[in-house]
């Protein structure tokens, strides 16, 4: 798996990667903190979760035709521009002692429109760079150092934020941004698109190709499963923001501190489970019974979580569902590569995304509202009936053959002089 290292795009989108969710990672559970401290309440961090995610349910739908059309590197080195931009502006105002929680609000809505568009274009990115022999070994390193990223941040956030505040965390995550924007623009040079450029993209043609986006996802039930399984654990995964940060603070009696090893516990696990599935697995649907199994101790280790106050047992609690958040990252991340043609992966990592948001939306309000009006354990249980759902998904999955093939679409040009009736079945 290390091998790859030696490869120098690799090595580039590695770097980017841990370093994007290292600065994320401080950013996230810094702004969770500093909401929970001003207004003490569950209902808060959920509507904090819920305005990073709600907004990209308007965008979303075209972004996945505009992944598979532009130029995927340009794409996130503007995405991370703006984002870098926009925490910056609220740095200044903590900074100023002048950030009221509106503002995390709207710089959480920013944030979220740029990162619901940026994982499905890197997912594309990444997928137009690898070789067909290295995907799972690259969907593992990307996860380890996505989750190294984040369990560092995770690790040391407490402490940060103690000592330097909002702004200085924040002031941290904008530094990340343009390191990674120079970091993408050393990716390669000049300009590349898996989509013909002799089809403009007039509206007509804007409708077509999302259509064919949402045609292919329904047509191939295994990339359905697996979109389901992708959607629901990763809806349970952002919810459970709104129960870690109490559940330090009511359950552990560890404040930001026991937040940030709570954090840090998960992407250890997710971090170890990853490199496991990289180094034993090398092909895109082997590893699908360990995801099964991962989500199941999952979702175990998510509903006994509340009756534990002490910090290392809930640590190591976190660290089990971390696990099953790497082994499923890259099973379904691997699979779907293997899968799905180039010129399609944007709209369908999309189709997924937005699926995901919307139970997302309504699982976190739900959460949040147990949480603060029956029990933070019946949120916890929730949570863990959804892993237990995903879990379940996923032998359904391990039983359905793949395609062996991926099914690459007809350009425009040729639809266009093909049957009609031909073309509809297409």
């Amino acid at each position: 798996m290390f091998h790859l290292l030696q490869q120098r795009q690799y090595r580039i989108i590695l770097t980017a990667n841990f370093i994007s969710l290292f600065g994320s990672g401080l950013n996230h559970a810094s702004i969770i903190w500093f909401v929970l401290q001003k207004t003490n309440s569950a209902n808060a961090v959920a509507l904090l979760v819920t305005a990073i995610t709600l907004p990209s349910l308007f965008f979303m739908p075209f972004s996945g035709v505009m992944i598979d059309r532009l130029d995927r590197r340009h794409t996130t080195m503007a995405l991370d521009a703006l984002r870098g931009l926009c925490v910056a502006v609220v740095a200044v105002l903590a900074f100023a002692e002048r950030v009221e929680v509106w503002h995390i609000y709207a710089m959480g809505i920013m944030l979220g429109l740029g990162a619901f568009m940026f994982w499905p274009n890197m997912a594309a990115l990444t997928q137009e760079l690898v070789e067909s022999e290295d995907v799972v070994p690259l969907n593992a390193l990307v996860m380890g150092t996505a989750q190294g990223g984040w369990m560092i941040a995770g690790a040391v956030v407490g402490f940060l934020y103690q000592r330097i505040g909002l702004a200085g965390t924040l002031a941290m995550d904008a530094a990340t941004y343009v390191i990674s924007v120079f970091l993408m623009l050393s990716l390669r040079r000049g300009k590349r698109l898996v989509h013909s450029e002799s089809v403009p993209l007039s509206i007509g043609q804007f409708n077509r190709d999302f259509v064919a986006g949402l045609r292919y996802v329904a047509s191939q039930m295994r990339v359905l499963i697996l979109g389901a399984v992708s959607a629901l654990f990763t809806a349970a995964m952002m919810s459970q923001n709104v129960v870690t940060a109490p559940f330090s603070k009511k359950i552990l009696h560890a404040g930001a501190a026991g937040f940030g090893f709570c954090n840090a516990g998960w992407s250890l696990g997710a971090i170890t489970s990853s490199a496991l599935t990289g180094t034993l697995l090398r092909h895109g649907s082997g590893h699908l019974s360990f995801l099964a199994v991962s989500l199941i101790l999952a979702a175990a280790a998510c509903g006994v979580l509340p009756h534990f106050g002490i910090v290392a047992v809930g640590v190591a609690l976190y660290f089990v569902m971390g696990a099953g958040r790497g082994m499923a990252g890259v099973s379904v991340s691997s699979s779907l590569m293997h899968e799905v043609p180039k010129q399609l992966m944007g709209r369908t990592q999309n189709v997924i995304n937005f699926s995901s948001i919307v139970f997302q939306l309504a699982l976190t309000m739900a959460v949040g509202w147990l949480c603060e009006h029956i029990s933070l354990a019946m949120g916890f249980y929730v949570l863990a009936s959804v892993y237990l759902v995903a879990g379940l998904l996923a032998t359904i999955v391990t039983r359905i053959p793949a395609s062996g093939t991926k099914l690459e679409p007809p350009s425009a040009e040729t639809e266009a002089l093909m049957p009609r009736s031909k073309a509809a079945e297409l």
